[in-house]
């Protein structure tokens, strides 16, 4: 869509109007193209790092972001060091620079098995969606257990074409707000290839059952949340209860899902074919986003 960087910054320091301690000169800026393409290296090379007392932080660290992608099994995991790890001091021929012990804060790469010589170092980008991947690495990498389609409750019983509850004024919507003031997930439900998310189970089961299940679930949710028992034999006993209920069972809720995703997947303008057939045409010309083709496999 373009950014108006020059004309923004222009008005920022009001426009033709000298400003004190500035140059009356007209000011140069980066075009929107090129701003577009540093937005891009910065996304595809940062870091989101837990650094203590710091706070979750997004880093770049030189070196750190050549190690490619690996889904399943990576070769190195990185932390966050708050000193000790680095010391840089005058014996380094530098500055004394951090603590008296002369330690600064730094990102350690460490193995996470035993690595022979000329074995790729790999690091996990995270748990993201292919969409993801696609739109912030340039590539989508195979096989990915966590790519997902997310979609909110009010969509998913939409395109399953369910009728909602009578008696609820705001059909699905109505159904979803109310569950979310019960503390339920509604939005951005994660339906994976293989199953939905047991969260997305749990708010369709909400949505198809009563009102006193919905109470009942929601509290399931919360012991979850709160680690007050073993997900495990509460989601066992969900499936117990839930039993004797057909709209309610899983082979139901699966049966919701599966015709959601096909209802979805026909209102989208392009099919999977179509889309896959692009990914790889602009991977072959070099078209993709911010000055790279979309890769759909990652690089050797």
């Amino acid at each position: 869509e373009g950014l108006g960087v020059g004309a923004a910054a222009g008005d920022a320091v009001g426009g033709d109007d000298d400003v004190e301690g500035l140059p009356s000169a007209p000011f140069s800026f980066y075009s929107a193209r090129e701003f577009e393409d540093a937005l891009q290296l910065v996304w595809s090379r940062c870091l989101r790092i837990s650094a203590g007392d710091l706070g979750v932080r997004r880093m770049l660290v030189p070196v750190l972001d050549l190690a490619n992608h690996e889904s399943v099994n990576p070769s190195a995991i990185y932390r966050y060091d708050p000193g000790g790890g680095v010391a840089f001091g005058e014996e380094a021929g530098g500055a004394p620079t951090g603590d008296a012990s002369g330690a600064v804060p730094s990102v350690v790469l460490c193995a996470a098995r035993p690595l022979r010589r000329g074995e790729a170092v790999t690091i996990s980008y995270g748990a993201h969606s292919s969409a993801h991947f696609a739109q912030y690495y340039g590539f989508v990498p195979t096989p990915n257990p966590f790519d997902h389609v997310g979609m909110s409750l009010e969509q998913l019983l939409g395109y399953a074409q369910l009728a909602p509850p009578q008696g609820e004024p705001r059909g699905w919507a109505g159904v979803a707000a109310r569950l979310d003031a019960l503390g339920l997930p509604t939005d951005e439900l994660k339906l994976y290839a293989c199953a939905p998310d047991e969260r997305a189970v749990l708010a369709l089961r909400a949505a198809l059952c009563s009102e006193e299940d919905a109470q009942m679930l929601a509290e399931a949710l919360e012991q979850i949340d709160m680690d007050c028992g073993d997900e495990e034999e509460i989601l066992a006993d969900l499936e117990a209860h839930f039993g004797e209920s057909e709209h309610a069972r899983t082979p139901w809720i699966a049966a919701v899902v599966a015709v959601a995703c096909e209802n979805a997947e026909k209102a989208h303008e392009t099919s999977l074919e179509e889309d896959e057939r692009m990914l790889r045409a602009m991977s072959a010309d070099g078209s993709g986003g911010g000055g790279g083709g979309v890769r759909t496999e990652k690089v050797p």
